[in-house]
């Protein structure tokens, strides 16, 4: 028996009602034997005249009808019975996420971090197709989900994760007034959505950032007691490390977390492929077999059991469920007030950030080959390109040329690149640059950068503050975590030192471990891989920004001042350009060219100086004692 027939759908059961639209399981019948279930959307009746509202449907329908995607639910049909409009989607048999992470707690079933990683990592599949998907114009059309949460994620029955809803998608063409309005789930909201400003792709990263920390720590991040304690942890609150919650979570992945977690959208990953990709890198992701085995495996009986209700529907057996308002805030009647302080603040930010506009200044028309400068992705490199640009568009307009920004792995390499003209500078720290100058005395010094008017800074010996640890003498016979070989402050002058307090630095830690970067350095002094981290003092005074607890680390010693990157010049470059390419960087006002006072939130560049070469004299010692290896 069914609830009701409409138009070609027979409706079996009521699965959720909200304000404006209610939710059905319906069966469609065909010509001959075609049957199947789907999922009927349909406007209240009281709506029904509200052109408004009626237009936000239809868009709706409008936005998922052009996505075609493994990893998205599609649209089977958009249409109107009598007065009432409606949205017909493919039932899917599986759980959502939602009910993925209640059923796993309340059982003690644990979530394997590579599950959780294939989870997030099939979703962002989705979006980053979403996000670059063009419309019928062939323009791409800036998609923004604006609801990315655990509810909208669908896990099937084959381990396939489906993006649902896209019913409060913005385009950039769409014709809605509410764009940029707060509408979604607040607890999964960016900064920005949540101070009501318009919105891009970024904001999506930072909600499913949200949602892999959920499926890693197995707890709510923003979850508080109302609405404003929420907006204030989004917005302003220290966000809690993942390593305190898990100390088994591969720091590489707390790393990537991190990234899309970041408050400032110039500082998450850019697009939802790099934050794909950026996991799959940290940890191998599971799977769909295996994540289709960890539902089965799991969860069994909760499918059967939809199954059997799914069979009660369609025999007409199973009673209509009681209305339910779906994602409604409990206190509607505040909201307006709240739209409206929002609004204001939004209203605020945007005439600060308009004002800053006067800077931009006109390509010039650039000839000949480009100029190769080389860098480092110390950050994540679309991160890094984007902080570097406002330096390369500065440095065309002075040398009338195209720059381009070339990236190598390692510092060695870079010094290879850099000696064999492949690249016409590079940036590099200390220690490369007096192994590129031993190795060709031709290259040229250009200059060095500086940070908060300060061209040096400090190599760190951390430790955590519980430590017993109280001097250099004291870590003989401890465990040392350094960055990598080539790096001046994460070990070359921590061996110098261990050096001039008396003791051979190849004889004196127990074990030595090399984290590969600063922040992973601490980090890995945190899960207590070892006693002592060698960082530099520039990547410890922000590592806060990384979601590291500083609080529980202390300074157990400071090197002498070390001197920033140079940035180095071929010995094939000719000799107007190399004099061309110094005066750029010693002549760059950085408020006046950029339009800031320094590069960027990662790049604290403020201006550059001549190099001094008697900063390099301590360090060029211990290069020379030094072993190679």
């Amino acid at each position: 028996m069914t609830l009701e027939a409409y138009g070609k759908f027979e409706l079996l059961n009521c699965l959720a009602r909200g304000g404006m639209a209610e939710v059905y399981l319906a069966q469609q019948r065909g010509e001959g034997r075609f049957e199947r279930l789907v999922v009927i959307k349909r406007i209240l009746p009281q709506f029904a005249d509200d052109q408004r509202f009626i237009g936000m449907f239809v868009e709706e329908a409008r936005i998922a009808a052009l996505l075609d995607h493994p990893n998205v639910i599609p649209i089977y049909d958009l249409g109107r019975v009598e007065d009432s409009y409606f949205i017909a989607m493919p039932f899917v048999h599986g759980l959502t996420v939602q009910n993925l992470l209640r059923e796993a707690t309340q059982r003690r079933v644990p979530l394997p971090f590579d599950i959780a990683v294939e989870i997030v990592r099939q979703a962002l599949a989705g979006l980053d197709y979403a996000h670059e998907r063009p419309g019928l114009d062939g323009q791409p059309m800036q998609l923004v989900h604006r609801d990315v949460s655990p509810s909208n994620l669908m896990i099937n029955e084959q381990g396939r994760v489906l993006l649902l809803d896209f019913g409060i998608a913005s385009v950039a063409d769409s014709t809605s007034e509410d764009t940029g309005s707060l509408r979604g789930k607040l607890a999964y909201m960016s900064p920005e959505q949540v101070r009501g400003e318009a919105l891009d792709r970024r904001s999506d990263i930072f909600s499913a950032g949200i949602v892999l920390y959920e499926l890693l720590v197995g707890r709510r991040l923003f979850q508080r007691s109302s609405d404003i304690a929420v907006i204030d942890a989004i917005t302003k609150d220290e966000l809690p490390d993942p390593l305190e919650q898990r100390p088994d979570l591969p720091p590489t992945l707390a790393q990537a977390l991190g990234y899309a977690l970041q408050r400032e959208q110039e500082r998450r990953f850019q697009t939802a492929g790099d934050m794909g990709r950026a996991l799959e890198a940290a940890l191998e992701p599971a799977g769909q077999r295996r994540l289709r085995h960890y539902l089965h495996s799991n969860f069994a009986d909760t499918l059967t059991q939809q199954q059997r209700r799914l069979q009660l529907a369609r025999e007409g057996q199973l009673a209509d469920e009681a209305p339910t308002r779906v994602d409604r805030p409990a206190r509607r009647a505040r909201r307006p007030r709240r739209r409206l302080a929002l609004a204001a603040l939004a209203l605020l930010l945007v005439a600060g950030a308009a004002i800053g506009g006067w800077f931009l200044l006109r390509h010039p028309t650039l000839k000949g080959l480009p100029l190769q400068v080389g860098v480092i992705p110390f950050l994540p490199e679309d991160m890094l390109r984007r902080e570097w640009a406002p330096l390369q568009r500065y440095l065309e307009r002075q040398l009338g040329r195209p720059v381009r920004l070339v990236t190598t792995l390692s510092y060695a390499k870079m010094v290879d690149a850099l000696l064999d003209g492949k690249v016409d500078m590079a940036d590099l720290s200390a220690y490369p640059y007096l192994v590129a100058k031993r190795r060709d005395p031709g290259v040229h010094a250009l200059a060095t950068g500086i940070t908060e008017h300060s061209a040096t800074y400090e190599g760190y010996l951390v430790v955590r503050r519980s430590s017993s640890l109280r001097g250099i003498v004291t870590l003989k016979g401890h465990r040392v975590c350094f960055v990598d070989r080539t790096s001046t402050s994460g070990y070359l002058m921590p061996r110098a030192m261990v050096r001039g307090a008396g003791f051979d630095p190849d004889a004196f830690f127990s074990s030595e471990q090399f984290s590969g970067d600063h922040y992973r350095a601490l980090r890995d002094l945190l899960a207590e891989r070892c006693d002592v981290a060698c960082v530099a003092s520039t990547s410890f005074n922000v590592a806060g920004q990384q979601g590291i607890p500083m609080r529980q680390m202390r300074i157990l010693a400071t090197s002498a001042p070390l001197p920033h990157g140079v940035y180095t010049a071929s010995s094939r470059l000719p000799p107007p350009l190399v004099e061309k390419l110094r005066r750029a960087l010693l002549d760059l006002d950085m408020q006046k060219e950029i339009g800031r006072r320094r590069l960027g939130p990662d790049l604290q560049i403020t201006g550059f100086t001549p190099v001094d070469t008697q900063a390099f004299e301590e360090l060029e010692r211990e290069v020379s004692r030094t072993k190679q290896r």
